[in-house]
């Protein structure tokens, strides 16, 4: 393949598919060789992309594949073009020039859309922009129009600067601008738009249509008054700023100056209303004021009129403080005395009238006296009588009503209430009173009547509280907080309880009446209470168990046993101590002499065999006082009676006891203490006590695991001379007791498990042991169980109750689990027959298995392949997509079958086929 020239030109910026090199270019010789029939193909591009270019496979004319830029792609590439033919492929390659033409500037931020204030400077930039020209060459820009026309926008190269007049309240049309802007490169001149929109400024201050506004306002009135002006200055505010997006106009309004507080102006309407109650009479009056009205828009501009408030004068009425009074008068107070003072007062300072208008008698009690505040309140026909059925009837109360005028037809009224009170003259005398000794038992409890409503009333003559009688307790002796006067009846009870045998057995009570006059008038009396005794004491035995252990068995009748002592702390009077038995002398075996207060034989006690008498006595002895109520005090003689030997001992039949233990009962009618020993049969196991009773041998345990389950005793029991014949036997037989739990050994396991075990296997088998297993009662093994199973497997495995043996009763599936826990633990748990329990673990580790075969995504494939292909070139098998949803799954390729020849291999590994 031969060039006809060494290079080869192309312009930049081309349409895709220009002629770079034509077919009339080159020459291809074969020298014997066929050409394919894709006889031509592009190898690459240096230095590339190799997309900038295409050939023709037939013909091998070579073009354009994309839009060559000189300052991207550089101005050369060298071009790589092969020639396929029977003999084989050839490499060639020919160099293409790009040339560099010129290029046209671009804007890159236009067209766009700005915002500026209206007040914007003019040497501000308020917007540069941005032409670039790909070939490096300089641009020039200008604005070559402009709508509206005027005021007009000016530039300095690109950037852009503001004019001068803009104003967004003067002319609506003139609120946004269209520029039209030009960047003059070295063959064109693009132009773009760059829109300007005007924002309104808060430029224009607000004005009142004068500098000073007159109100006025009455007096007297609550606090939010609006004032009244002459010019609302309101109304005369005004802006200069117009805007058809905000509320420019909008205005805030403030007052300010001395005593501006007793004002109000509201924010946003400027309404000026009265903050607290204004007055134009007295001390605290402000006739005028003078204060500054600022009313402020949203840009901060303000302007500022002067407010002249006039405070109106209305007539004020006299004013009563306090507008109500009340006094005292003792029914004696003298005529001229002062009572009370009343106060009234005129913010006018008008000449008052003060003078009682009604609620005086006839005969004019009272009067006011005074030509100026504090008027005062005088008697002037006194005294008066207390008792007057008049004034009774009124509650001996006079309610003046006084009025004050000022002249102004309109009268302010107080009211004056006169209480007559009554004077203390007579002093209480005691009408009723107990005039003998009282009495009182000693077990009288606490709120006792020692004398009831009626038995104490005293009299006091005077009317009011002076006659009400109050009584109470002026004193005590001895000196005892235990009593009670109910102040208003008189009635005398107790508060404490009394002891005839440690308190005092006599009081006098002062008793006291008094009236409730002021001062107090008072009298006092005594009453006096002897305290009687009562029998509240029960005896008491000097001992609370008494004790004899020598009394002989055979003594005679009356022979003393044992002396008794009581004491009873109530009067000798009141009681007589008799004694008697409780229990214990059910025999009738002992007797208590009144008069010597001794417990005595009654009948002969007799100790030896045949006799049912005991050895020993436990006595309940109660002592009686006899009084009234009857009260009593027990003791315990304990007795134990003193054996004579007088009989051989004789062996007796044994009592089993239950398990482990047995009672001998052996008995000697001459009452020798009797010894007891094992002499066969015991192996160290058993003991027994002097009294036959066989226990375990300290330090010893009875196993019935041990294979002795019975034994036999050979007893010897000895009085010291004589012994049993024949030795008696004692057989103990020996019962399983439960008395170890059933345990694990070992307590885990572990087992692998491939996740194609079949259904039934078993999976393994746990093993546990019970020191009772050979117990006749049961006590071995019993049963096992799976308690419990993680990762859900509740339901994967059985378990044999006898054998121990786990089963799988659910498929495994390790491709399912998380291969970081893909295992099952098992807590399985033995039962012995008493219900004693023992827990292990079992962890049956999943393994995978091979179990999934591979699958693609189709069954046949069909790919076309040239003649002439180079061997071991790969065919594309991207899409046989083949797969193994196991987890381990690493695919292995093969052919296992040629149709109709072996001209292909396939790689082991990735599967690609290719030509062998």
């Amino acid at each position: 393949m031969t060039w006809n020239a060494g290079s080869y030109n192309v312009d930049e910026n081309e349409v895709v598919g220009v002629t770079v090199i034509a077919t009339t270019d080159f020459t291809v010789v074969y020298n014997g060789a066929t050409a394919l029939a894709n006889a031509f193909s592009l190898s690459h591009a240096d230095p590339g992309p190799s997309t900038l270019f295409a050939v023709n496979s037939n013909d091998g004319k070579v073009t354009s594949n994309a839009v060559l830029n000189y300052e991207e792609h550089g101005p050369t590439q060298q071009v790589y073009i092969i020639c396929h033919t029977d003999a084989g492929d050839v490499q060639y390659s020919i160099q293409v020039d790009i040339v560099d033409m010129e290029d046209e500037p671009v804007f890159i931020n236009l067209p766009a859309t700005i915002s500026i204030p209206e007040n914007v400077l003019t040497t501000a930039t308020i917007a540069t922009v941005d032409c670039s020209d790909e070939d490096g060459d300089s641009v020039t820009y200008d604005i070559d129009s402009q709508d509206p026309g005027s005021p007009t926008f000016t530039n300095t190269g690109p950037n852009i600067f503001a004019p001068v007049g803009l104003d967004f309240d003067a002319d609506p049309a003139k609120r946004s601008f269209e520029l039209t802007i030009s960047c003059a490169g070295t063959t064109s001149t693009p132009t773009a738009i760059l829109t300007v929109i005007v924002q309104e400024e808060y430029d224009e201050p607000p004005v009142f249509d004068s500098t000073a506004y007159d109100g006025n306002v009455d007096e007297d009135q609550p606090a939010g008054t609006v004032v009244t002006w002459t010019d609302d200055p309101i109304v005369g505010c005004t802006d200069a700023d117009v805007s058809v997006t905000r509320d420019d106009d909008a205005l805030y309004y403030t007052i300010s100056g001395t005593n501006a507080d007793h004002f109000n102006c509201d924010y946003l309407t400027g309404l000026v209303t009265t903050a607290r109650t204004l007055e134009a009479d007295g001390g605290s009056a402000i006739l005028s004021y003078t204060l500054t009205l600022t009313a402020t828009d949203k840009g901060g501009n303000t302007d500022t009129a002067d407010l002249n408030i006039v405070v109106n004068g209305i007539n004020d009425l006299p004013v009563f403080s306090p507008s109500g009074y009340t006094a005292l008068v003792a029914e004696e107070t003298v005529t001229g005395t002062s009572i009370i003072d009343v106060t009234v007062t005129d913010i006018n300072s008008d000449t008052l009238v003060v003078s009682i208008v009604s609620g005086d008698d006839a005969d004019a009690k009272f009067t006011i006296t005074g030509t100026t505040s504090p008027y005062t309140v005088e008697t002037t026909t006194f005294p008066t009588d207390y008792e007057d059925a008049t004034l009774i009837a009124n509650n001996h109360l006079y309610t003046l009503l006084v009025t004050a005028d000022d002249g102004g037809g309109i009268l302010t009224t107080a009211t004056v209430v006169i209480e007559i009170t009554s004077e203390n003259e007579d002093t209480p005398a005691f009408t009723t009173f107990p005039a003998i000794v009282l009495t009182m038992l000693e077990n009288s409890p606490s709120g006792t009547t020692v004398a009831d409503v009626g038995d104490i009333v005293a009299e006091d003559s005077d009317e009011g509280s002076d006659g009400i009688i109050t009584y109470s307790i002026d004193a005590v002796d001895p000196n005892v907080n235990k009593f009670y006067i109910e102040p208003s009846t008189g009635e005398l009870v107790t508060i404490g309880t009394f002891d005839y045998e440690t308190d005092p057995q006599r009081y006098t009570i002062t008793v006291m009446a008094a009236d409730d006059g002021n001062p107090s008038n008072t009298v006092t009396d005594d009453i006096i209470l002897d305290i009687e005794d009562y029998n509240d004491n029960e005896p008491i035995f000097s001992q609370n168990i008494y004790y004899r252990d020598d009394v002989v068995e055979g003594s005679p009748v009356d022979t003393s046993v044992l002396a008794l002592t009581t004491t009873d702390a109530d009067s000798s009077a009141l009681t007589t101590i008799q004694y008697e038995f409780v229990s214990g002398n059910d025999d009738d075996l002992f007797k208590i002499d009144q008069s010597t207060e001794t417990i005595q034989i009654k009948n002969i006690i007799d100790l030896d065999v045949g006799s049912d008498d005991p050895a020993s006595y436990i006595l309940v002895i109660r002592a009686v006082d006899g009084g009234t109520p009857e009260l009593s005090g027990t003791t315990t003689v304990n007795i134990v009676m003193e054996a004579v030997n007088d009989h051989d001992p004789v062996f007796g039949a044994t009592s089993p006891i239950t398990f482990t233990v047995a009672q001998l009962d052996c008995s000697d009618d001459d009452l020798d203490i009797l010894t007891h020993a094992i002499t066969a049969g015991n192996f160290g196991n058993f003991e027994i006590d002097n009294t036959g009773l066989v226990t375990i041998s300290v330090g010893n345990t009875i196993d019935f695991e041990s294979g002795t389950t019975s034994y036999e005793l050979t007893i010897q029991v000895s009085d010291g001379l004589t012994t049993v014949i024949p030795e008696p036997r004692v057989n103990i037989e020996i019962l399983a007791e439960n008395d170890e739990d059933p345990y694990f050994n070992p307590d885990n396991w572990s087992e692998d498990k491939s996740e194609d075990t079949p259904l039934g296997d078993v999976i393994t088998e746990v093993s546990a042991f019970a020191f009772d297993s050979d117990d006749t009662s049961e006590h071995g093994i019993k049963e096992y169980a799976i308690n419990s199973v993680t990762n859900g497997g509740a339901n994967k495995f059985q378990m044999d109750t006898e054998s121990g043996q786990i089963k799988l009763f659910e498929q495994l599936d390790y491709d399912t689990m998380d291969p970081n826990i893909a295992y099952y633990e098992l807590e399985v748990m033995v039962t012995d027959g008493s219900g004693a329990t023992d827990t292990a673990t079992v962890t049956i580790n999943v393994l995978n298995a091979n179990d999934i075969y591979p699958s693609c995504s189709q069954t046949s494939f069909y790919r076309q392949v040239n003649e002439g292909t180079f061997p071991y070139l790969p065919l594309n098998t991207s899409v046989l997509d083949c797969s193994d949803d196991d987890t381990s799954g690493a695919l292995t390729y093969s052919l296992s079958l040629q149709t109709p020849s072996a001209d292909f291999s396939v790689d082991s590994v990735t599967g690609e086929i290719s030509l062998s």
